[in-house]
């Protein structure tokens, strides 16, 4: 199985554990499991969502995916690549992804 993001990055640990919660994300999308699509996130985390819907933290995220996994997203896969990255601190990545939904 190919992964869902081009791997354009260099390899260095950080870079791969950053693409790697990438990875989870999506296959928490593709399996249409919101827990799993938001496990990659922080109790703190601030999501913005399709619509504007602002989210707060990993629960939150997860609430607002469950019914459209079932519903209106059901059926529909993510893949994509990061365009850019860069670390602002040890501890903290910016990226840049594009995501392209496929309705099957």
């Amino acid at each position: 199985m190919s992964p869902s993001f081009e791997h354009v990055m260099a390899r260095s640990a950080d870079e791969r554990a950053l693409l790697d919660l990438l990875e989870q994300l999506l296959g928490g999308w593709n399996q249409e499991d919101a827990d799993k699509f938001a496990g990659p996130f922080t109790d703190d985390a601030s999501f913005v969502a399709f619509d504007g819907t602002r989210l707060d933290g990993r629960a939150q995220i997860a609430e607002f995916h469950r019914p459209l996994f079932r519903t209106h997203l059901k059926g529909m896969r993510l893949s994509g690549f990061v365009n850019q990255h860069r670390f602002v601190a040890p501890d903290v990545a910016c990226y840049n992804e594009s995501n392209n939904g496929l309705c099957c």
